[in-house]
Parts: C-alpha cells; structure tokens; sequence
C-alpha cells in the first residue's frame, strides 16, 4: 500500500508543477526558466504525470489480483468511477498535446478537460485518503494549489490585468500577407523595455476583434521608444490588422524571455516565414554590437514574402550576411547552405524561428551534423 500511496501523492505534485507551468508565469520566466523551456518542460512533467496514472492503476490491479475486475470494474462504485473518467479525460489532454495538426481553438477546448479531470482526481483522493490524515492534508494542499492557479489563468485570459497600454502608431506592409505594426506607449503606464526576440501577448480593444491575446515576437531594440511587431496574416484577428486606426488600444502582456544572441560569438539565424520576426529585432540592435558577425538564412515561399534585415540594422559596423531560401510550400527545406557554412565557422550559435515543424527538422538536422544542443537555440512563439 504504501508504494501506491507515495505514487498517487507524488502524481498530483506533479500536475501541481504542471498547471503551474501552463499559467506562463513572469516570476518563473524572469528569475528561472525560457519560455520555450517552460513549455517543454510543461510537456515533459505531463507525460510523466500520464504515465504515473498508468502505474497507480497498474499497481492496484496487481495488489488485488484476481479481484481486480470485480473491484475496479464496477461502475456503481464512486470513486472507482470517478478515477475512470478522470484518467479518460487527462489521456485525451495529453494526447491533443501531441497532434500536429491540430487547430489552436480545437487544442484549446480539449484542455478545458482539465477541469472535470481534476474535479473526478480530486473526489477519487479526498475518498481514498479520508482515512490517513497525513494523505488528506496533502491532497487538500495539492488540489487548493491547483485551483488557485486554475482561477488564476481564467483571470488572466478574461481580464486585461498585468497588461500595459498601448495605441497604434502606424501600420505599414513590411512584404506580401506581413504587416509591420508600431505600437506606442501611452503616458502614465509602468515603462518596461521589450527586448529584441521576447515575447508579448496582444489583445486588441478594437471594434470586430476577439477578445483573445495573440503571441508575437518582438521585432524591435529595447533601446527603440516604441514596441515593433511584425506580423502574418493567419488567425481571425489577424487577417483583418488592416482594420486598425491611428490611436487604437492594444493590450500588451509581458514581456516573456527566451534568449540573448551571444555576438562575441558568430551568429547563424535562420528563420521560417514569419520567423523572420525577431531576428528584426536583433538587427536593430547591431548598432550596439559592432563586432558581430551574423549570417542569415531566411526560408520563404515567394520573393515577395522576404523580408530585408538591413532595413532594421540601420547605421552599424557589424557584419550581417542575408541569404535567401526560396522554399516550396509544404516541402521540406534545402539545407545545405545552412550546413555548409556550419562546418566552415568555428564557435558558432544557431537561432532557429519559424513554424514548430520547420525548427524540429532544421534542430534534427544540426545535431545530425555534429552540433552540440548547447549551442543551438530556439524561439517559440505557441499560444499556448
């Protein structure tokens, strides 16, 4: 009994870390973990969650062996019942983790699962532990634990909290289905820098959009006044960013970490359609790092889909080198450039942007050729 008990308590410590997680909390962001860590760990802690359930009810059909099926198959019983449910629909959320292809509004409504999983989870432990008070005061911890951060991320998708202003400067076409937004903050707010390649989340207060918050990455020096963002064409709201105005309201959250390039070293950045975007940013602070030497390989579909860093860079006496990769839609990018220059440059950091599919192969295939995790970074903008 006792491994069973250690293994239920030690599960729902984890799914503690694992809502915790969800919330993209700055505290942790800031002071511990990227955001695209705090995401992969967030899938790593749920998998093993999962497989945790799997051998909690493993373990009882072995310690009951062979009553096993009259026991845990009778449906009438409560928190037999309730464990059933809970563990049907905490496989359904992890499996919709991993489908890729998979709507976000479709992703996003399978994880509202969550919510009757904990809801079943808890009754079945408030049940099984009444009789260990120990056991009882931990689950008590553990579930109140997790209903705080649950109400806590209904907040925030809700409200506009922890959010500063900002209106809308100018909207300008940077390239075909890519628009270039220059927000401005509005006086009177908490003034925070917004570094080249971390991420905010936008909602825009404007008449015929959601009230969703959109992540995006910084296209803009922290050193710049205004926050600049460039942005594609895909979602409901951001097909129509035509329909902004002068003055429009937008909502910012964040700023949310992943990386700072490492110019002392040589820098090759290669990026995926929009994953253009923050690497903008980072030629914009070039001026500020003037030894650099910075490669970059964009992949894109048409010519008029590319989009020129040294139009960002400005005045600077780094070295940028651009290289474009007309690339097929739904083809699998040629990367021999990428890699040959890989073998030609001693010390080198990689930065990968782009679709989530496109980084996978691009990151396979750097390691493929001998290039250590370490120095291969990558930048996640999930709206996750």
């Amino acid at each position: 009994m006792i491994p069973d008990r250690l293994l239920a308590l030690g599960i729902v410590a984890i799914l503690v870390a694992v809502t915790a997680l969800a919330i993209k909390s700055r505290f942790l962001n800031q002071r511990i973990i990227a955001l695209a860590k705090q995401f992969r760990l967030h899938h790593l802690l749920s998998l093993i969650a999962g497989a945790g359930m799997i051998t909690h009810v493993a373990l009882a059909f072995w310690r009951d062996w062979p009553d096993s099926l009259g026991l845990y198959f009778t449906l009438s019983d409560l928190p037999t019942l309730a464990s059933w449910l809970s563990l049907f629909c905490f496989a359904v959320v992890i499996a919709s983790s991993w489908l890729p292809r998979l709507p976000w509004k479709h992703w996003y409504l399978l994880h509202l699962l969550v919510i009757p999983a904990f809801a079943l989870a808890a009754l079945h432990a408030f049940i099984a532990a009444k009789t260990r008070p120990i056991d009882f005061g931990l689950i008590i911890i553990f579930f109140g634990a997790i209903l705080l951060i649950l109400l806590r991320a209904i907040f925030d998708r809700l409200s506009g909290a922890h959010a500063e202003k900002y209106s809308v400067e100018r909207l300008d076409q940077a390239a075909e289905g890519i628009y270039e937004l220059h927000l401005e903050r509005l006086t009177g707010t908490r003034k925070e820098p917004y570094p080249a390649g971390s991420i905010v989340y936008l909602r825009f207060l404007s008449t015929g959009f959601s009230r969703a918050w959109h992540p995006f990455s910084v296209a803009s020096c922290r050193y710049e006044n205004n926050l600049r963002l460039l942005i594609k064409g895909i979602g409901a709201d951001t097909t129509h960013l035509d329909a902004l105005r002068t003055s429009d309201t937008v909502l910012v959250r964040g700023p949310y970490r992943e990386f700072t390039p490492d110019f002392s070293r040589p820098q090759i950045w290669i990026a995926g359609g929009i994953g253009i975007a923050p690497f903008a940013g980072y030629a914009a602070c070039l001026a500020h790092y003037p030894h650099g030497r910075v490669t970059l390989f964009h992949f894109f579909e048409r010519e008029a889909q590319r989009v020129a860093l040294k139009t960002y860079a400005g005045a600077m006496s780094a070295e940028l080198n651009e290289v474009g990769v007309p690339t097929p839609p739904h083809a699998l990018p040629d990367l021999g450039q990428v890699l040959s220059a890989a073998r030609d440059v001693a010390g080198v950091q990689f930065i990968v942007c782009g679709p989530p599919a496109f980084m996978r192969y691009v990151r396979r295939a750097l390691k493929r050729a001998g290039i250590v995790s370490g120095n291969i970074e990558t930048e996640e903008f999930l709206p996750w």
